[in-house]
């Protein structure tokens, strides 16, 4: 998806599947609970983010909306990123802070690798979702 002038997101995922057993694909995709007793086998999940400008012009409207300047609203917006890394975890810190480079200007383009544990479920993920978040693997890439 790109919104030109302003930003692109690219997104893939490769996620091999295994259904319930005597569950067919017609099936799960008629009946979405049945996917979230599926097992998921590994896979991984890339998110790209390629700022055209977005991050930078928002960093410079929210200045001139609080009469400050942009070195001050990338401050503070690090900051913020940073408290929320303390009730969410590293990778929040880490996935805040990369955009936050974006929005300063010091990369356009960043990369969120996700890699998932073998085997985990859907439903793991539903019913704990922050604990499942520490079982999965993140990389992230700036340019």
């Amino acid at each position: 998806m790109t919104l030109a002038g302003a930003a692109g997101l690219e997104f893939t995922m490769n996620l091999p599947i295994t259904l319930p057993a005597g569950t067919t694909i017609e099936q799960a995709t008629r009946n979405p609970a049945l996917l979230e007793s599926a097992t998921l086998n590994g896979g991984d999940l890339v998110v790209t983010y390629s700022d055209e400008g977005m991050l930078p012009r928002l960093a410079t409207e929210l200045a001139a909306q609080q009469g400050g300047n942009e070195e001050r609203v990338i401050s503070q917006t690090l900051a913020q990123a940073q408290q929320l890394g303390q009730l969410f975890g590293p990778q929040v810190t880490k996935l805040m802070t990369a955009m936050v480079d974006i929005m300063a200007g010091y990369s356009q383009q960043l990369t969120v690798n996700v890699g998932l544990p073998n085997p985990f479920t859907f439903n793991q993920l539903i019913m704990n979702p922050m604990g499942s978040a520490e079982q999965l693997r993140f990389t992230f890439e700036l340019e």
